[in-house]
C-alpha cells in the first residue's frame, strides 16, 4: 500500500503528561523538584550497562532538552491538579526518533512505561495528553507542505473528531482547527476554507489561519488539535524553541504501549499522506470525509519505515480492515 512520497522518512518526538506520585519513600521526596530529580536518577541508574540506553535529564517547564537527544522530565501545570500534596504534574519529553527505526523507539516507549509503573502511581484523565511532533527527515516542512496538510485537516475534520469525542477540556484546549476556528467562521461569500489556506503567502500567515491567537495570548495558538506554530521563527507566534514540527495534540496520555504506538503511526501516516504533492487530490477524488474514508486514506499512504509492525492498519479491528479492503469510504467514480 506504500506510495512513493518519501521526504527522506520522518522524525518524531512525543510528550507524555501524567500526575505522578512516588510509590516508594514518598516522605523522603516531599517537593516537586526532589521528585523530578529522583525520577531521572532512577531511570539513569536502571540504564547503567544497558545497550541503547538513552539518559534522562530534568528541569522546569521550559527547560526541555534543547537538542532533543535525551529523555527529559519537566513540570506540566496544564492538567487538573490533585488533592494529594505529594502528587504533581509532569511531562516526559522524548528524544527525536526516526520513524523507520520502529524497534528502537518502541523499545524506548516500553522501557518508559515499565519504569513509570514500577516507580510511580500515574494519574491520567482527559486533561493529561499525548502529543506527537513530526518533521521530515530531510529538512523542514515547506509552505506548500503545510498548506496541503491544512487542507487535509479541514477535509477530514468530522472523522477526526469522531476519533476524539468532545468533552470540556477538548473544547478549551484541543479545539477543531475548522469548526472552532474564528478564521473560518467569517468567510466571505464565495470564499472557502481551502481558498483561504491557499491564499496564505507565508508560513506565518498560514499559522495565523490555522492557529489564530486569542486576546494577545501567544499560548492560545497551541489550543488546537493540530499545532503549526513550531514552524515559525517569530516569537509572537512560537513562544518556545522552534522545532520545525507539526504537532498532533488530541490523544490522551496512557501507559499502554500499543496505544502510544498507534497514535504515533496515525500522526506520521496522516501527515505523510496529506503533504504529498498534488497526488493529494486523491483525498477528494478517492476518499470520503468519513471514518471509513479516513482509514482508507491512511492505509493507502503508509509512510517510509511503516512496516507491518508499525503502521496504522495494524491497529484497526478485523472488521475495519475488511471495510478498507472492500473499498468502503472510497468515492465511486463514474466513467
Amino acid at each position: 500500500m506504500e506510495q512513493n512520497k518519501d521526504k527522506g522518512g520522518y522524525r518524531f518526538g512525543i510528550e507524555l503528561e501524567y500526575r505522578l506520585t512516588l510509590r516508594h519513600n514518598r516522605d523522603d521526596y516531599s517537593d516537586r523538584q526532589k521528585i523530578k530529580k529522583r525520577l531521572a536518577e532512577l531511570w539513569n541508574e536502571a540504564g547503567n550497562g544497558v545497550q541503547g540506553h538513552i539518559s534522562m535529564t530534568y528541569g522546569g517547564p521550559m527547560d526541555k532538552a534543547k537538542d532533543f537527544k535525551v529523555w527529559s522530565i519537566v513540570d506540566e501545570d496544564s492538567m487538573e491538579g490533585s488533592p494529594d500534596p505529594l502528587t504533581f504534574g509532569y511531562e516526559f519529553v522524548s528524544p527525536i526518533f526516526k520513524y523507520e527505526e520502529g524497534m528502537k523507539w518502541a523499545n524506548q516507549i516500553k522501557r518508559l512505561s515499565n519504569y513509570i509503573m514500577q516507580h510511580t502511581e500515574p494519574g491520567m484523565n482527559e486533561t493529561t495528553g499525548l502529543h506527537v511532533h513530526v518533521s521530515p527527515a530531510n529538512g523542514r516542512w515547506s509552505l506548500a507542505d503545510l498548506k496541503r496538510v491544512a487542507e487535509a485537516i479541514v477535509y477530514f475534520d468530522e472523522p477526526l473528531r469522531t476519533l476524539f469525542p468532545e468533552h470540556k477540556y477538548t473544547k478549551a484546549c484541543l479545539k477543531s482547527n475548522l469548526r472552532d476556528n474564528p478564521s473560518f467562521s467569517t468567510l466571505l461569500p464565495g470564499q472557502s476554507a481551502n481558498s483561504l489556506v491557499q491564499n496564505a503567502q507565508t508560513i506565518d500567515e498560514l499559522i495565523d489561519i490555522m492557529n489564530p491567537m486569542k486576546e494577545e495570548d501567544v499560548c492560545s495558538r497551541r489550543t488546537y488539535a493540530w499545532n503549526f506554530t513550531n514552524n515559525s521563527e517569530n516569537p509572537s507566534i512560537c513562544a518556545t524553541l522552534s522545532k520545525n514540527t507539526i504537532e498532533f495534540r488530541c490523544p490522551r496520555s496512557t501507559t499502554e504501549c500499543k496505544l502510544i504506538e498507534q497514535w504515533i503511526a496515525f500522526t506520521v501516516t496522516f501527515l505523510h499522506g496529506s503533504a504529498a504533492p498534488y497526488e493529494s487530490e486523491n483525498i477528494y477524488n478517492d476518499f470520503e470525509p468519513t471514518l471509513d474514508g479516513l482509514n482508507g486514506f491512511l492505509c493507502h499512504n503508509r509512510p517510509p519505515g511503516g512496516t507491518d509492525d508499525y503502521c496504522w492498519e495494524k491497529h484497526l479491528s478485523t472488521d475495519m480492515r475488511a471495510r478498507v479492503v472492500d473499498g468502503l469510504g472510497h468515492h465511486t467514480v463514474d466513467f
